[in-house]
């Protein structure tokens, strides 16, 4: 079913909190993402890097995209003792891996986003995301994750 998108530019909930996964953005403990390029509708593409942090030499980093379709479900709930609730859907996502070294900190990742998927939006009832995420195995600790949502993006 054709989807008409109408309006200027809103405020967005944008929260850095660990609690906060409406819009997920927050750092590893060790790394975190920076984009450098984002054109995200189909045909697009992402481009950025893992910043690591001094002392982190060795590993892999896995660094995934992925296209989700949310939508609200409880949209005719008017009240602040009910919060949105969201279901979501991926559309496609994409995975590759970047090999740490120790003289480098900084490790670029790219994607190209296939022809068909829609425009990075937010709505109040429905959103389409572009999610950056990247993921490192530790040993005996939980695994190291962080996660980027590129939201009204430009290059200054």
């Amino acid at each position: 079913m054709p989807v008409e998108v109408r309006g200027g530019e809103q405020t967005v909930h944008e929260g850095d909190h660990l609690y906060d996964r409406l819009i997920a953005s927050y750092p590893a403990r060790h790394f975190h993402l920076e984009l450098a390029a984002a054109l995200l509708e189909g045909g697009g593409h992402l481009r950025g890097r893992v910043h690591v942090a001094e002392g982190v030499s060795e590993g892999v980093v896995q660094v995934a995209v992925r296209c989700r379709e949310t939508w609200r479900t409880n949209f005719r709930i008017r009240n602040w003792r009910h919060p949105p609730l969201w279901d979501d859907e991926v559309l496609w996502q994409h995975q590759t891996s970047v090999e740490l070294e120790p003289a480098r900190r900084w490790l670029p990742f790219g994607f190209e986003i296939p022809t068909g998927l829609p425009p990075g939006m937010e709505g109040h009832i429905i959103s389409w995301r572009y999610e950056i995420e990247a993921q490192r195995r530790v040993r005996a600790r939980p695994d190291e994750r962080a996660v980027i949502t590129p939201l009204r993006f430009e290059i200054g």
